[in-house]
């Protein structure tokens, strides 16, 4: 038997509006006011996330400021991200909802296979990575390691994820680069590794979709991919929506006093 996902894809905006609609569904799907939800989602301008407990010293500011992009903190942990060429997936679920979901490590592998099969249909066999994800001597960036929380093909990182729990509830969202940028990445990375590091860490490590398969994939090829991917994987039926009044109201609750505060934005909370 099938169950019904919601399916929301949205055009780019601003991190903190993104930040806030994933929490704001994920609220939603707490209180049992909406289903399993899936949302694909774009940045404009291109952020910088932090991930929630990093510092903001981890990046080069007045670089981020200089090339016009973005800078906000993920509810999610991990290292931070350049979204800039990208596709953006998040999952909103009960953790029931998903095979192995009461353990993080089960319900990333989970997540992971309806992100697999995105890939293959869209030409490229990836693995799970392999490395352990640690806070120290790691690289400040996410796509310069790949954890057992992210995708690998060809020996390079295509999708780093990060997921967070509330109550046995899950949200998880994670990058799918088309492509990426060395000159920004070694810019607003290269304070604390060098530029030059930086850039070299991110071209040895980790590639773009249209790397990878030869060419550039339409955004509506890439969310047709990777939205049958989660039907496959999950047997569900994909259902096309979008956010309530109530779930817009409470994104631009949060947006207005989390996630586009400076407050948050730097200051990592307490570990």
């Amino acid at each position: 038997m099938k169950h019904t996902w919601r399916l929301i894809v949205d055009g780019p905006m601003s991190g903190a509006r993104n930040m806030a609609k994933d929490e704001a569904l994920l609220k939603a799907v707490q209180q049992g006011l909406a289903s399993v939800t899936v949302r694909f989602y774009r940045w404009a301008p291109a952020t910088v996330s932090l991930g929630y407990f990093q510092a903001a010293e981890d990046v080069d500011r007045e670089a981020i400021g200089r090339l016009g992009l973005g800078l906000v903190r993920r509810p999610t942990g991990g290292r931070a991200i350049l979204h800039d060429d990208e596709l953006t997936y998040s999952i909103v679920a009960p953790g029931e909802a998903i095979p192995g979901g009461r353990n993080i490590g089960r319900s990333y592998l989970s997540i992971s296979e309806a992100l697999m099969r995105g890939l293959e249909i869209l030409g490229i066999e990836a693995s799970v990575g392999d490395e352990k994800a640690t806070r120290d001597n790691s690289p400040a960036a996410c796509f310069a390691l790949s954890t057992r929380a992210d995708l690998t093909a060809r020996g390079q990182k295509v999708i780093g994820s990060a997921q967070m729990r509330r109550e046995g509830f899950i949200l998880q969202h994670g990058s799918i680069p088309v492509a990426l940028d060395l000159g920004k990445h070694a810019a607003v990375f290269g304070a604390v590794s060098g530029a030059e590091k930086a850039a070299e860490q991110l071209a040895a490590k980790a590639s773009g979709v249209a790397g990878l398969i030869g060419r550039r994939p339409s955004w509506e090829e890439m969310e047709r991919a990777f939205a049958l991917g989660f039907a496959e994987v999950f047997h569900a039926r994909m259902e096309a929506g979008e956010m309530t009044a109530a779930e817009k109201a409470e994104a631009e609750k949060l947006e207005a006093e989390k996630y586009g505060t400076e407050e948050f934005t730097v200051r990592a909370p307490n570990r």
